[in-house]
């Protein structure tokens, strides 16, 4: 987990869990997740890219390996994604949320239910709609999350994977969505 330039958008904890066939995902950061262009800080542009990244089958050969971004490698555990969640900000409003396969680029769901205020931002994603309906209750996945921003040269972000198991977890309710949460553990 680099350190980022810019005093909003870094992540401090990536949070995921499985309820009634959706992953609910939490994000929190440092400053402001997203902020207005006055909350911007001076020499700073607006302009960040949230991403969760989903190893839906647990196997690296079968999603793009996040070892390598951009031709730098990313010094974290890595994973095959096979599911790229993307919430865009710029100039204080979303700007590109989507979902989407990271090798085929297929778009899986043009827009999703989030909600961002302070340093947190929560997200909803339906299994069937991201082409995971053979998931099988107790199946383990992988799930981690970067961020980059346009202040920093567009320098990225990285946290290392952890364990998302499919079992229902029932926790205390979120405060932007109505969500439940468990912090899950990495491996």
């Amino acid at each position: 987990n680099e350190e980022m330039a810019d005093s909003s958008g870094d992540i401090k904890m990536n949070q995921a869990a499985y309820e009634d066939g959706n992953i609910q995902m939490r994000m929190v950061v440092t400053g402001i997740v997203s902020p207005a262009v006055a909350d911007t800080t001076a020499g700073m542009e607006n302009r960040y890219y949230y991403h969760r990244i989903i190893d839906i089958d647990d196997d690296i050969k079968t999603g793009f390996d996040n070892s390598v971004y951009e031709g730098n490698p990313t010094k974290v555990d890595p994973i095959g994604v096979d599911v790229m969640v993307q919430v865009g900000w710029r100039d204080g409003a979303p700007n590109g949320v989507n979902v989407y396969d990271p090798i085929t680029e297929e778009e899986f769901l043009a827009d999703f239910e989030f909600a961002a205020s302070g340093d947190s931002m929560e997200a909803v994603i339906p299994l069937d709609a991201i082409m995971a309906e053979d998931v099988q209750e107790g199946q383990k996945a992988m799930f981690s999350a970067f961020q980059e921003g346009a202040s920093d040269d567009w320098a990225v972000d990285w946290l290392d994977p952890a364990v998302l198991i499919f079992i229902p977890i029932a926790v205390e309710p979120g405060d932007k969505l109505a969500t439940t949460w468990a912090e899950i553990k990495r491996p």
